[in-house]
């Protein structure tokens, strides 16, 4: 007689499920109505299933959230010589903290071991880094300009009383970053002009005293959002379900704001990866900064981009006020048309809406639009 082939692992698996399901299926089924319906139980199968109808509203009302769990078992971790998975004679480790960064012994530390010191006040370098960022979001430049790079092998602050005071600042407000945003955007260095007279050019090129303003363009996922709040399309609602992108977004979700677009580890959309988005397979801490001709090619044919037009070439009839040119300069570039550019996009005599929609396509494409200055 032969042999019979054996019955994969998963197959086995999920006829085990099965039958489990069906046992508890039949036991509910059982209890609810045979239990539960019998003379002697009436008034407690009423309140079973009047506290079961209010649990169910509870639990449709509840906002639900992942949550992480440590296991209870561990499996043992050696030290791989060489970095060969098969060789199991390397020493023995476990967890730890990084007791040179001055974190304490611990035996046996868990994740929320980590996150206790990570954010305690015998680690400073959590705040440092938090606000270092925050202020290179805002100013171009930040105080370390190595961002990835808090050691020995970075670049000194340029105004290490300013951070340290930030840092401080920033764990005495309970981690508000709302208030360290807020002090950053109302300080008199942020409301500068990025204008900068050749003395000072001369004197600091790279604008590492933040004596001006910085030039700088804007992150891929900042334009997106920037030219649907010019067009009145961004929808503000906060929280919820990822979007699809452009058409394939349905109903509410169309023309939310980028940071709930839906993002695949490999795959970078178009629009963003023009602008230089990266995949995700590898953590990026700063983009490096690029103006290419074929960012301005992608942003003028971008389906979002000619939506956003053809809204700002509908709103002309309604709030031009005789000066449809000067409406969607001060709408998109914050500023009123030059002479010249008056002169150049010269409205002719026979156009209408379909005009319209070209010059704010030409004006959301252009370098200016997406380049804080």
């Amino acid at each position: 007689a032969g042999v019979s082939a054996p019955v994969p692992f998963n197959d086995i698996m999920k006829s085990v499920l099965a039958t489990i399901k069906e046992i508890f299926a039949w036991e509910e089924i059982y209890t609810d109505h045979v239990v539960l319906r019998a003379p002697e139980n009436a008034d407690t199968g009423v309140q079973i299933r009047r506290l079961e109808r209010e649990k169910e509203k509870i639990w449709g009302e509840v906002e639900r959230s992942w949550r992480s769990a440590s296991s209870t078992r561990s499996w043992p971790v050696r030290v791989l010589k060489g970095g060969e998975l098969s060789d199991t004679s390397g020493e023995l480790v476990g967890p730890g903290l990084p007791e040179f960064l001055g974190a304490p012994e611990t035996l046996q530390p868990t994740r929320l071991d980590l996150a206790q010191w990570l954010v305690s006040d015998d680690n400073p370098l959590t705040a440092r880094v938090m606000v270092n960022r925050l202020w290179r979001l805002f100013m171009g430049r930040a105080l370390v300009p190595t961002l990835e790079e808090f050691g020995s092998g970075g670049e000194l602050p340029s105004h290490p009383q300013l951070l340290d005071w930030l840092a401080a600042e920033f764990v005495d407000s309970g981690w508000d970053v709302k208030h360290i945003v807020r002090l950053i955007i109302t300080s008199s260095t942020y409301r500068q002009h990025s204008e900068a007279s050749r003395e000072a050019l001369r004197i600091d090129p790279e604008n590492r005293y933040f004596a001006r303003q910085s030039r700088f363009r804007v992150d891929a996922e900042f334009i997106q959002d920037f030219v649907l709040k010019t067009a009145g399309l961004l929808q503000p609602g906060l929280y919820g379900e990822h979007t699809a992108h452009g058409s394939d977004a349905l109903g509410k979700d169309i023309n939310r704001r980028s940071v709930y677009l839906l993002r695949k580890n490999i795959d970078v959309p178009p629009a963003l990866k023009a602008f230089g988005a990266r995949p995700r397979e590898k953590s990026v801490i700063h983009r490096p900064e690029s103006i290419t001709p074929i960012q301005a090619l992608a942003s003028l044919n971008q389906p979002l981009v000619i939506d956003a037009a053809t809204a700002l070439a509908r709103q002309i009839e309604l709030k031009a006020a005789g000066d449809p040119l000067g409406y969607l300069y001060r709408k998109i570039l914050q500023r009123d048309p030059l002479p010249e550019e008056r002169k150049l996009l010269k409205q002719p005599y026979a156009s209408g809406e379909a005009f319209w929609i070209n010059q704010a396509r030409t004006l959301l494409s252009l370098r200016e639009a997406t380049v804080r200055s």
